[in-house]
């Protein structure tokens, strides 16, 4: 799998040629950049002559698995980076993988994340550096509370942004007004973000989560996963990884886009159906080993689950 960096750009050179430079893309218009490699191909806006702010809009279908390492550029304090799915977090200690596909993530400092792309996918993303400047003292007062980042999940002005940048609507806009259009829906995207951290409301507070908060998240899926002959007591395992509560269940919903009951359910189902499957056991330690009040309640799931009883399964 091949990775792409881009950080260190020399200071005598416009990030646009270093940006281009490193993906063996051409520059069109000032602005675009074109690529078409062994990797992706598609087309890159970067904005870059605004004070204290740098703006990078993709749209690239990728041909092959690659990733991309992404640091805090040191002109800039924070990076922000918007609708990537696969954002892959390692700290030293804990490593884990996690989704933004309507909200954003904000990077401090020099701290850096890889994003994994995957072969036959369209990326969509948005990457935004700026300055200290742009925040309010409320806002900084949250950022720096923080280890290295945090996490919004987005809302419904971010989610319609998206909508809007479809082919279609691209298609209706003529080619003499196109750079206008595109410098107008990525202000835009920058006004909801600004609108989002500007916000004097709770709602903000309770949106966006920190960096431990992710990170134990991840390990209490991992515990899910390990004892599942148990069902998740959510008050002990909010105090065993430091969350709160409301919190947990909040964000582990927005992260896997499933519950933490429903998620512990699907996987002692799907373990249940391995052990059928792949081994000797008796559907009785199955069904004990597992959590499931007895046979019965182990075959009338199998059978919600795969239309077919744990007897047939077993059979196959």
């Amino acid at each position: 799998m091949s990775r792409f960096s881009f950080n260190n750009k020399p200071k005598d050179k416009p990030y646009i040629e270093f940006f281009a430079e490193n993906i063996g893309a051409k520059i069109k218009d000032g602005y675009l950049v074109e690529a078409d490699n062994d990797y992706f191909n598609g087309v890159s806006v970067i904005l870059d002559h605004f004070k204290n702010i740098r703006i990078i809009a993709h749209k690239h279908f990728n041909k092959k698995d690659y990733t991309v390492t992404l640091s805090n550029d040191k002109e800039f304090d924070f990076t922000i980076i918007c609708f990537e799915n696969n954002v892959l977090y390692d700290n030293g200690k804990v490593k884990f993988e996690f989704g933004i596909p309507n909200g954003f993530v904000l990077l401090k400092g020099t701290e850096s994340v890889r994003l994994s792309y995957k072969e036959n996918t369209l990326k969509n993303s948005v990457v935004c550096h700026f300055n200290r400047k742009r925040l309010g003292d409320d806002i900084l007062e949250i950022v720096d509370r923080t280890n290295s980042f945090f996490y919004h999940t987005g809302n419904e002005n971010m989610i319609n942004w998206k909508l809007s940048l479809s082919d279609s609507a691209r298609k209706l806009i003529h080619d003499k007004y196109k750079k206008q259009w595109i410098f107008g829906k990525i202000n835009e995207l920058a006004i909801i973000i600004k609108s989002i951290f500007y916000s004097a409301e709770d709602s903000f507070v309770n949106s966006i989560f920190q960096d431990n908060e992710i990170e134990s998240a991840y390990l209490i899926k991992d515990n899910i996963e390990k004892n599942l002959k148990e069902k998740p007591k959510l008050e002990e395992l909010a105090k065993k990884y430091g969350i709160n509560k409301n919190r947990l269940t909040t964000i582990f919903k927005d992260l896997f886009n499933i519950t933490i009951y429903k998620y512990y359910k699907e996987q002692r189902i799907l373990k249940a159906k391995e052990e059928i499957l792949h081994t000797n056991k008796t559907l009785g330690q199955i069904a004990n080993e597992y959590g499931f009040s007895d046979i019965g309640h182990l075959s009338k799931s199998i059978l919600e689950k795969f239309g077919i009883t744990a007897t047939e399964l077993r059979k196959k």
